[in-house]
């Protein structure tokens, strides 16, 4: 690859996810392993920009919980991220996941969806889907107990070994399917973290919540849409949204417009419905 493709790469991989505020990005084949050179490069050039400390990410973020803040200060971000990228580790961006197209998102946004949350010391977490852990890691040090559901055998175990390596203990992380979504055994779960896009709030997963508890999840909101739209410019409107279950039912609060992605299996990808 010439350089001026890769750096058209690391271009587009900006304005699609940081530009754009993405709480996950799409895993788009422009950016494989194969170009991290470029991607290298690209930071590099900006580093006053995007900062290198938990110190400045932490200085950009507005009106969140100081317990949130201990979470990411406690969380090693290098041990989530592509190895060639670890100097990269407290640049406000996007990261590589080793083996995986889809980045760790960027730190600024991820503070704000888990201050969303608003996750007690005392509540059970579920988080869908795992990727490299780095979200759950997080939530180990808000709740008493993460349940993680990731589809993808290979990053489910690489996320239990970096669990086991910065010594978290309160995280399970189960290998299964999307669907059926959620993980009915542990339920009823204080807190549900989605990552990957839904079509609409999923009344499954709002059963797997105790009355009371909390959601937060990327909802599309072009019905309609398939996957292959989400490879175009600009992609289906998504919004994040904050769920409570009620006696009532479920209550939704729109919070932000965003841009996630779908579920990947190890088989396709998919928008649970």
């Amino acid at each position: 690859m010439s350089n001026e493709s890769g750096r058209n790469s690391v271009i587009a991989f900006e304005s699609n996810i940081f530009v754009k505020g993405a709480l996950r990005p799409l895993a788009m084949p422009e950016l494989r392993h194969d170009n991290l050179d470029a991607l290298i490069e690209f930071l590099r050039e900006r580093r006053e920009e995007y900062g290198n400390t938990k110190e400045g990410i932490i200085a950009k973020v507005r009106n969140i919980d100081d317990r949130v803040i201990r979470a990411f200060a406690q969380v090693p971000r290098e041990d989530f991220v592509h190895p060639m990228l670890a100097e990269f580790s407290y640049f406000d961006f996007p990261l590589p996941i080793p083996g995986l197209q889809r980045p760790v998102p960027k730190p600024s946004y991820l503070l704000r969806v888990l201050n969303y949350l608003e996750v007690a010391s005392p509540n059970i977490v579920l988080d869908l889907p795992g990727d490299s852990g780095y979200v759950a890691a997080l939530l180990s040090k808000l709740a008493r107990q993460v349940v993680v559901v990731e589809p993808l055998p290979s990053l489910a175990n690489e996320a239990r070994e970096r669990m086991q390596r910065i010594g978290i203990n309160n995280v399970s992380i189960i290998t299964r399917d999307v669907e059926p979504l959620g993980y009915e055994d542990k339920a009823p779960y204080d807190r549900i973290f989605v990552g990957a896009l839904l079509r609409d709030v999923h009344t499954r997963l709002v059963s797997q919540l105790r009355v009371g508890g909390i959601m937060v999840a990327p909802i599309l909101e072009d019905k309609e849409a398939k996957i292959e739209d989400f490879y175009s410019e600009p992609p289906p409107l998504q919004s994040l949204y904050r769920i409570r279950r009620t006696n009532e039912g479920a209550k939704s609060e729109f919070l932000l417009t965003c841009r996630a992605a779908p579920f990947v299996t190890p088989q396709t990808q998919m928008i649970p419905s």
